[in-house]
Parts: structure tokens; sequence; C-alpha cells
């Protein structure tokens, strides 16, 4: 939902879904169908965090361009959620826990666990808040150990 110019996430009315299931669902149907400068819009300008791990190995975005370009990097993933919590924080933020499967042919099988801050942005109007993705970490799990892991 767009909300004094921003892109917010917005707990609908009339539902019995959290916004940690809104949120994720939102998210991985926007990177599976290729939405990704509607995606990014969720983010909060200039001053997100990002990073993907996949085994050992950590890419981290330094700005709005590095973000896109790792969310086209995932552009078409197929996931099936497994669990969605959310947890309330500091200042009014929530911190969101998404755990799941790939199910696309190059992660086929893969495990995974994204983690979402979002802060809450200002009113939608309606009397209830909106929210943008803060910071956003997304690790691929794997059997595999990093060098030097003890």
């Amino acid at each position: 939902m767009w909300v004094n110019g921003t892109r917010q996430f917005v707990l609908p009315r009339n539902t019995n879904a959290t916004l940690a299931q809104v949120v994720s669902e939102t998210y991985f149907t926007c990177l599976n169908r290729g939405l990704i400068q509607e995606l990014a819009a969720h983010f909060v300008p200039l001053a997100c965090q990002k990073s993907i791990t996949v085994g050992g190995a950590h890419a981290f975005c330094a700005g709005p361009l590095d973000i896109i370009r790792q969310l086209e990097s995932l552009k078409a993933m197929v996931v099936q959620l497994k669990g969605v919590l959310q947890q309330t924080s500091v200042a009014g933020s929530i911190l969101v826990i998404t755990t799941g499967v790939c199910l696309s042919p190059q992660q086929a099988g893969l495990s995974f666990c994204h983690t979402l801050t979002l802060i809450p942005r200002a009113s939608d109007g309606a009397g209830g808040v909106g929210y943008q993705i803060q910071n956003d970490a997304l690790c691929f799990l794997s059997n595999e150990m990093p060098a030097g892991a003890v």
C-alpha cells in the first residue's frame, strides 16, 4: 500500500493473518513474479541493511542499487514457507522470522531462514500503522561446514 508517498506493509482489516504472514507472502510473491522494483519500494530509503548468506559466503549491500541487484539475483525464486513468526522490538519495530525451503531448480531443496526488521512509518490514514523494511537478512542453510568452523 502507498502511504504518504512510500510503499508500506499494512495489515488489512478483517483478516486473521499476522503482519508477518502478510509481509512474508508479499516478499516472496514479489520475488517469484519478478516485481523487484515493487519489493524494493518497501525498503527504508538510504538507511537499510540487506545481506544474503550461503554457507560461509556473505553478500552485503552497500546501498539501494545493491539491494535491487541482490533482489534481482533471487528473481523467480519459488519457496514453500514452513514457519512465520513475529515479535515486537525496540521503538515499535517488528522482527519477522520466516523459514522455508526453496523449490526453484537452482536452489531446490535448500532450506532458508529469512529475518526482517520492520519499522513503523506514518499512519495509513485509517488509524493503522504502516511498516517498511529496515534490515533484511536471508540465510540459505547448507550441510557444508564453512572453512575454519569448529
